[in-house]
């Protein structure tokens, strides 16, 4: 049985991957022998097609074409299997290029694992702390590529992952640089740990709150966006309260200034003294 004459064949790219227009749209289709003998402006046979993954408008084909040639099937279909475990644990839709990143990003990295180039992404720590969820769909990952692949990448190669998770996320990283908000957060925290003097336990429900309330910060700075709702009293009444969080927000506040160049409104030093207020109160949120 063949396709309607809709979808024919671009290009062939390997015996098993065939880029198709499929009723105006270019489609990576993949399946064991769907590209044998096949040429342009042929149909298809669709009991040869096994996945189909629809190309983004404003990426060129030649860039699929290559990455493509290079990667092997079983790649790729571990990719695909890892992006729709990732959406039902993150609950959110995540881009098709996501699967051809994570599938080129695994052939490199069994490349390198075989040359014994092992070492740790430089922001792993900062990931396992600020991306939690992500980073666990990273060590899934890994259980997922082993077990179609047959390949054991090292337990760091999950922070890679949940990086590129986290890069493909719309929200908070879509249009930002996921690495300058990330180092600005790992460094708040430490400036955090020295002026109050105490070591933070990252553990905490009260520090993931206060890590979602950080990244919004950072990004509504980056945007120059300014909350100028402000109750006087209330934030006089928190300063009286809750002195050491309050100076602790302005430190945080003088070196995001200084970093993004712009400053925090009253309103943003009340939200952000109440977070930290919240963070050191319990001694089961600090260690001395």
């Amino acid at each position: 049985m063949y396709m309607e004459e809709e979808m024919n064949v671009i290009k062939r790219i390997n015996n098993n991957v065939v880029l198709v227009n499929d009723r105006g749209k270019k489609v990576i289709i993949t399946g064991k022998g769907v590209g044998f003998k096949v040429y342009p402006g042929d149909a298809v046979n669709v009991d040869f097609i096994e996945e189909r993954f629809v190309l983004e408008e404003n990426r060129n084909e030649d860039y699929y074409v290559q990455l493509l040639k290079e990667i092997p099937m079983e790649y790729l279909n571990a990719s695909q299997k890892i992006v729709r475990m990732a959406e039902k644990e993150l609950k959110s839709p995540l881009p098709t290029n996501l699967v051809f990143t994570l599938a080129d990003h695994f052939c490199f990295a069994a490349r390198r694992f075989k040359e014994g180039m092992v070492f740790d992404h430089f922001l792993s720590w900062e990931i396992k702390q600020f991306y939690p969820r992500e980073y666990r769909v990273g060590l899934k990952a890994l259980g997922i590529l082993k077990d179609v692949t047959g390949q054991q990448l090292p337990e760091g190669e999950a922070v890679s992952v949940a990086m590129h998770m986290v890069n493909s996320m719309g929200g908070l990283s879509a249009g930002y640089d996921i690495v300058d908000l990330t180092t600005a957060m790992a460094e708040i925290v430490k400036k955090m740990e020295q002026f109050l003097e105490m070591k933070i336990v990252q553990e905490s429900a009260d520090f993931t709150r206060f890590v979602t309330h950080l990244k919004y910060y950072l990004i509504r700075k980056i945007n120059f966006e300014m909350d100028n709702s402000m109750n006087e009293e209330l934030l006089e009444l928190v300063k009286k309260e809750y002195p050491k969080a309050h100076q602790c927000a302005r430190m945080i506040a003088d070196y995001v200034d200084e970093r993004y160049e712009h400053d925090t409104s009253e309103s943003e030093m009340l939200y952000l003294t109440l977070h930290i207020n919240r963070l050191i109160a319990g001694k089961k949120h600090v260690q001395a």
